[in-house]
C-alpha cells in the first residue's frame, strides 16, 4: 500500500498525517497516470508515486518559494518534481499513437 510505504520513507508514525498524505497520494497518482498513459490502479505507478509524495510533503509550507537567502546560505525550491522522479515516470511511460 502506498500510504504505508510513504509513511515508512518519511518516518511518520500514527495516523495524524494520513489525511494530507492521502490527498498528496491522490494528486500524485493522477499526475503519474496522466503522464505515463497508464491506469491509476497500475502497480507500476507505486514507486514513482511514493517518490512524488515524499517530494510534495517536503515542500509543504514552502509553496511558491523559489529562492531564500540567509547570510551565506542560499536555498532554492523546485516547483516541479526531481529528475529522478521523471526518470522513473519515463521508464514506464506508454507510447502514444496519434
Amino acid at each position: 500500500m502506498i500510504l504505508d510505504s510513504v509513511k515508512t520513507l518519511l518516518k511518520i508514525e500514527g495516523g495524524d498525517k494520513d489525511e494530507i498524505l492521502e490527498i498528496l497520494i491522490s494528486r500524485a497518482t493522477s499526475f503519474a497516470a496522466d503522464y505515463t498513459g497508464r491506469e491509476i490502479s497500475d502497480p507500476l505507478l507505486e514507486n514513482p508515486v511514493c517518490a512524488m509524495v515524499c517530494e510534495d510533503y517536503g515542500r509543504l509550507g514552502s509553496e511558491g518559494v523559489s529562492y531564500k537567502g540567509y547570510s551565506n546560505i542560499i536555498e532554492t525550491y523546485r516547483s516541479d518534481y526531481s529528475d529522478a522522479v521523471y526518470a522513473q515516470l519515463k521508464s514506464i511511460r506508454k507510447l502514444r499513437c496519434i
